[in-house]
């Protein structure tokens, strides 16, 4: 199906001489907007902003300094997680809503069970001139979902908030004390243990050719279950790893860390294509999605696991809103270890207007 309909653009590349683009090439076209350094996003009465109750410092960020700039006549839509852990910043975000008198609507997001989400946000939002998503306590699937459902459907403009953490856990000698022989097995988990499931949901599916080989696109992270679980379930023929590469020099060593992490799980594998992108910067993340999918897409079945970071979810959940044959998955976390071991306070809120009109147009 996919190789009749690329071959469909190819006979019928030029028409009354203009060149027909396919919608990748399109999306590749498109003017991607640089992140931006705020203090607070500026959300107007008519405006609404969702937010999601994660363990982290900056799950909450976005909405105090809100607040704190007395910017408070707009709409709020609150996600919180099941399973319910105390340590979730939802006692927090729900005193500084009540203080600053918000509108607030509340949403279930069960790990378990995610399908939908994305569907019910968007039905809820699209009351409003524009949205603000704050991603800093989202899950990257749920970033995904919420990304699709929105870009797919009638709503106004669409900015994404991301709160950059101070500390990213572990540091390098908490590392280097865990990982001293790098073929001794696994070492303690950092973020958390164990795979519940490979989660696949209808919205984020693709349509499956008997025979068709299975290009797994992933990231690598300290979780390092998570490739693992991955590449069991999936059993793919290829696959494609995205390295992420810190933005802040510092942090550049947690680049090869992972590497290291994921060691035995990598040497094992064969067909495998190493590449690196910026965590911070979805761009790179998404041109490099973009280059696979227009080398790759006509012969292979394209699966994505956004393990990586919270902006690379976003590159994940924008090439997913406009190109439908690839395939979304993610290995859901069994257990979480202590919020000690998450990322710690916050060094600095972005802010990125999509270019809604532009991703909508690269899909028709």
């Amino acid at each position: 199906m996919i190789q009749i309909k690329r071959t469909f653009f190819l006979m019928n590349s030029h028409i009354s001489g203009t060149p027909l683009l396919r919608p990748d090439e399109k999306l590749s076209k498109v003017d991607w907007p640089d992140l931006k350094k705020i203090e607070f996003p500026s959300i107007g009465t008519s405006d609404c902003l969702l937010v999601c109750a994660g363990f982290e410092d900056r799950a909450i960020e976005t909405l105090r300094q809100t607040c704190k700039a007395g910017r408070t006549g707009f709409s709020l839509g609150m996600v919180t997680y099941l399973p319910d852990y105390e340590e979730n910043r939802i006692k927090e975000l729900r005193a500084i809503s009540e203080k600053a008198d918000i509108l607030t609507t509340e949403f279930v997001y069960d790990r378990a069970k995610p399908t939908g989400m994305g569907e019910e946000l968007q039905r809820f939002t699209q009351q409003f001139d524009r949205v603000f998503i704050d991603i800093s306590g989202m899950s990257r699937l749920l970033i995904v979902q919420t990304l699709v459902a929105l870009i797919s459907e009638e709503n106004g403009q669409i900015s994404i908030i991301y709160g950059e953490a101070e500390e990213y856990p572990p540091s390098k000698d908490t590392f280097e004390q865990n990982n001293q022989d790098d073929n001794a097995g696994p070492a303690p988990s950092y973020l958390s243990s164990g795979i519940f499931e490979i989660a696949a949901t209808p919205e984020l599916s693709s349509v499956s050719m008997l025979g068709e080989p299975i290009r797994l696109i992933a990231f690598p992270s300290f979780a390092h279950e998570q490739l693992t679980n991955l590449l069991q379930e999936l059993q793919p023929t290829y696959a494609e790893f995205i390295h992420g590469v810190p933005p802040d020099p510092k942090n550049k060593w947690r680049t090869e860390a992972i590497r290291r992490r994921n060691l035995l799980t990598l040497n094992e594998l064969r067909g495998k294509k190493d590449l690196e992108a910026s965590t911070l910067d979805y761009r790179e993340t998404l041109h490099k999605l973009l280059d696979i999918y227009a080398e790759r897409s006509m012969f292979d079945r394209l699966v994505v696991a956004p393990t990586g970071s919270k902006m690379q979810a976003v590159a994940v959940g924008l090439f997913r809103a406009v190109l439908h044959d690839v395939q979304i998955v993610y290995p859901t976390p069994q257990t979480f270890t202590e919020p000690g071991r998450y990322t710690l306070g916050l060094r600095q809120l972005y802010k990125v207007d999509l270019p809604t009109e532009a991703i909508k147009a690269c899909a028709r």
